[in-house]
């Protein structure tokens, strides 16, 4: 009888400890829920006014290095792509050693390039079906602010001028699909299938009169008014010399690093010295180096990098691979300068 009691009573406790294990872990699970939604609702804060601008240059020779299947560069290419957008790069250079197969290697890897930076509801108004780009609508969406869904209202959206419904032979049109149910108008005529930016407002219960009529702006507007990353241009250079001297800023690059193996090896980006900039270009090589790529160009001064760059950079010295990849090297140096880049936007606040 005692015994049995006693089993009774173990059972009768464990049972209780039982139901309390299972009323504390239907807490922590409700609480980690509502922690869960928490996150989830949180407002992010304003985005800062970036005054400054960043570019890359990369050689399109890596398109024929290692014998990269058709798939594989694209891959390659949705990488970097991806890489620019999560650093918010503004400009990407492509450009060529100055033969015929690594002109085809620019051209191929820039068409990429610029295939996954456009809107998905601008793709087949903008970009011709092309072979180099039979992979390229499997890689993943950049999902950047600029290709926003059917359903959001922001401030600013990508359009693609087209012509009217009552005039579809039309050469010129102020009619604009910008992703919405239907075109908006804008307030100029322009050739049909130009790329512009409009200014959508800030209110998101407008609707789409037919009688509004909404403003063209410039594609920097979005970064210089609304501190938006509003994707990335795409230019084709022919050699390294004109990507380092060509571009769409007035002035130039007022400051060139070189990303280069015989570069230095700070040990973190926070301990670099980088003066006030305005437009910053970040140079990359290919397998055989960033030097090769200046030594190739006659353009360009010396053998070396020293005279090219105004700071030469080797962001992964002690990397456990012997070879590091363009793709990987982009990735890296624009995390590793990132520190450099947020401690110019602290100081232009």
């Amino acid at each position: 009888f005692i015994i049995t009691r006693t089993c009774a009573f173990i059972t009768s406790r464990r049972a209780l400890m039982g139901e309390k294990n299972k009323d504390r872990d239907a807490s922590e699970s409700r609480k980690r829920k509502s922690q869960k939604l928490e996150q989830k609702l949180e407002v992010p804060s304003a985005p800062q006014v970036r005054p400054f601008t960043v570019s890359i240059a990369i050689p399109g020779a890596i398109v024929f290095e290692r014998k990269r299947s058709e798939h594989q560069l694209a891959t390659v290419a949705g990488s970097i792509a991806r890489a620019l957008t999560l650093f918010r790069v503004d400009e990407v250079v492509v450009f060529n050693d100055k033969t015929d197969e690594s002109r085809a290697g620019a051209a191929k890897l820039a068409r990429i390039i610029q295939y996954l930076e456009t809107p998905q509801y601008l793709r087949r108004a903008l970009i011709p079906l092309h072979e180099d780009l039979r992979f390229a609508g499997q890689l993943p969406p950049l999902e950047a602010p600029h290709q926003p869904r059917a359903d959001d209202w922001i401030r600013y959206r990508e359009g693609a001028v087209v012509a009217p419904d009552d005039a579809p032979t039309a050469t010129t049109s102020n009619s604009v699909d910008v992703g919405l149910s239907k075109a908006v108008r804008v307030k100029h005529r322009i050739p049909v299938g130009t790329r512009v930016t409009v200014k959508m407002g800030d209110d998101s219960s407008r609707s789409l009169e037919d009688s509004e009529t909404y403003d063209l702006v410039s594609p920097a507007e979005p970064r210089e008014v609304a501190g938006l990353y509003w994707g990335y241009s795409v230019r084709q250079a022919n050699g390294l010399s004109d990507a380092l001297r060509g571009g769409p800023y007035p002035g130039g690059y007022d400051f060139r690093i070189g990303v280069s193996e015989e570069g230095a090896s700070p040990l973190s980006g926070a301990d670099l010295s980088v003066p006030p900039i305005k437009h910053l270009l970040i140079a990359f090589g290919g397998a055989e180096g960033l030097h090769a790529s200046v030594r190739k160009d006659a353009a360009l001064p010396g053998a070396g990098t020293e005279g090219v760059f105004d700071l030469t950079l080797n962001a992964l010295p002690a990397r456990g691979s012997r070879s590091l990849l363009c793709e990987d090297s982009v990735l890296v140096s624009l995390s590793f300068l990132q520190p450099v880049l947020d401690a110019h936007l602290s100081k232009s606040m």
